[in-house]
């Protein structure tokens, strides 16, 4: 067809060859060949993983029912029978190649995707590992479904959550009756988020239903077009009880 490069091949082995050496867009097969007929040859290329997604319209004197069933059995895209339509091969030629053409973006799609899936699993896994190596307790929030998307291990530990169990509650399951990160407040802190917000005391309750006193500081960060409030919480148990025994002593 006009508009179309092509390069010919005498018998089946030398378009097999050919064919591997150089991937084609699309393959026009002849079914009669000397040394191996075109099913043959079709077979073939559709067991290689390298040539199976090459469109292959094969080309027969045959025009009967069993010869076009042989054809796309074999493997074949789209069959024509001599003498052959120029303007049909043209029409033929060019619907499989855009079909192709969708089907390789779409692959190309999927590998980037599958790529792009595992550097945000190295970076997740990166960032879990500096997450989990701090003393404090460290909590992802988002603010529109206002649930933790990521947790470090000193928060499991603090509040005595498995990773998966802190992942399925919310701020309000975690601190009861504080509004130090309710709507409100991470609303301002998203308002607010150059300057961040002040250090706050409030409760954190434990999964066995005790109770403990925390300094909670927050910040509103822009990720991926969706606000997160990064939540760092300390236990400040021991630092208050040392101060009421030094204002008792005092006392």
């Amino acid at each position: 067809p006009i508009g179309y490069l092509t390069i010919g091949a005498a018998n089946g082995a030398e378009a097999l060859a050919s064919a591997r050496a150089q991937a084609p867009d699309l393959i026009l097969l002849d079914v009669m060949m000397p040394d191996i007929d075109g099913y043959a040859v079709a077979r073939s290329l559709k067991s290689d993983p390298a040539t199976a997604h090459i469109p292959i319209i094969m080309v027969t004197a045959h025009s009967d029912r069993v010869a076009r069933i042989a054809g796309l059995d074999a493997g074949a895209e789209d069959f024509l029978s001599k003498p052959v339509d120029r303007a049909e091969l043209w029409l033929r030629v060019r619907n499989l190649l855009r079909t192709k053409h969708y089907a390789d973006l779409l692959e190309r799609q999927g590998t980037l995707l599958e790529e792009e899936v595992q550097v945000r699993t190295a970076d997740l896994q990166r960032f879990r590992t500096a997450m989990d190596a701090t003393a404090d307790a460290i909590f992802l929030l988002e603010r529109e479904s206002m649930a933790f998307i990521e947790v470090n291990a000193t928060a499991c530990a603090m509040l005595r959550y498995t990773r998966e169990e802190l992942l399925r509650l919310g701020p309000g399951e975690v601190s009861p009756g504080s509004d130090a990160w309710g709507e409100g407040a991470c609303d301002e802190l998203v308002r607010d988020h150059a300057g961040g917000a002040g250090v706050e005391e409030c409760l954190f309750l434990r999964k066995d239903g005790s109770t403990f006193l925390v300094e909670l500081s927050r910040q509103a960060q822009l990720s991926r077009g969706k606000w997160i409030i990064v939540a760092v919480a300390r236990d400040i148990t021991e630092r208050m009880e040392a101060k009421r025994r030094v204002l008792h002593l005092a006392s």
